[in-house]
C-alpha cells in the first residue's frame, strides 16, 4: 500500500452528514459529465476503509456495491453485519495500525494491486477517520468543501474524542499537512488537497479552475 487517502466532501461548517447520518443535501451538486475527480482516483484504489455506519447507510439505501470488484473494503465494526451483494468486504475491529498493516500484506501480495491499485481510500465517516489520523495513518487528504451550512450534523474531524470502546489516549501532537492544489468546479465546489508534510516534495500547485 503505497498512501492512504482521505477523499470525503463536507459542508463548510464541517460536517459530512446531517443529525440523522443523511447526506441528500449532496444531490444537489451532481452534475452531468463531473465525477469530481472519481474516476480517477479509484483506479488507484485496492483497498478502502469505513466505519459501520458509513456501510450501513449503503445497506439502507439498498445500494449494489458500489467499488470495483478489485477493491476490498474493511468495515470497522464490533458485530457482523449483513453484507451486500458482491461486495469484497471484512468486518474488523481493533487496533487499526494492525488492520492497515493486515491489508498493506494483502496489497503486497497480489501482483496486480500491487502495480495498478496501490492505495488505500480512507471513506469514512468520522470516528474512523479520527482513529487514523491519531494513530499517524493519512497520507492525503482530498477534501471537497460544498457551499452550504447544514447548522449541524456529524463533524468530519473529532480529534481527540475517542469512541465508547476505546481509552481515551489519543494523541494531541500537531499533524501537519501542506497543500498541495486547490480546484474550483462549476458546481461550486472547491477541493483541497493536502498531503502529509513530512512526505512533501517539490512546491504546492497552483490553483485550477
Amino acid at each position: 500500500m503505497t498512501k492512504i487517502v482521505l477523499y470525503i466532501a463536507q459542508s463548510l461548517d464541517g460536517y459530512i452528514a446531517d443529525t440523522k447520518g443523511g447526506i441528500a443535501w449532496l444531490e444537489a451538486f451532481n452534475q452531468p459529465g463531473e465525477d469530481y475527480g472519481y474516476a480517477t482516483f479509484i483506479k488507484t484504489v485496492g483497498a478502502a476503509f469505513m466505519g459501520a455506519s458509513t456501510y450501513r447507510q449503503m445497506l439502507d439505501l439498498g445500494w449494489k456495491w458500489p467499488y470495483p470488484a478489485h477493491m476490498k473494503a474493511y468495515v470497522f465494526s464490533h458485530r457482523r453485519l449483513n453484507e451486500i451483494k458482491d461486495g469484497n468486504v471484512e468486518f474488523v475491529s481493533g487496533n487499526v495500525q494492525e488492520i492497515v498493516e493486515k491489508a498493506r500484506k494483502e496489497i503486497r501480495k497480489d501482483d496486480d494491486k500491487r502495480r495498478h491499485h496501490p492505495d488505500a481510500w480512507l471513506v469514512g465517516g468520522g470516528d474512523v477517520v479520527r482513529q487514523f489520523l491519531e494513530a499517524d495513518l493519512v497520507d492525503e487528504i482530498m477534501l471537497f468543501d460544498i457551499p452550504v451550512f447544514l447548522g449541524n450534523g456529524i463533524p468530519l474531524f473529532q480529534l481527540g474524542q475517542a469512541g465508547r470502546h476505546e481509552k481515551k489516549n489519543a494523541s494531541n501532537a500537531v499533524k501537519p499537512f501542506q497543500l498541495l492544489q486547490t480546484k474550483k468546479y462549476k458546481s461550486g465546489l472547491v477541493l483541497r488537497h493536502y498531503a502529509k508534510a513530512a512526505g512533501v516534495r517539490g512546491q504546492p500547485k497552483k490553483q485550477t479552475d
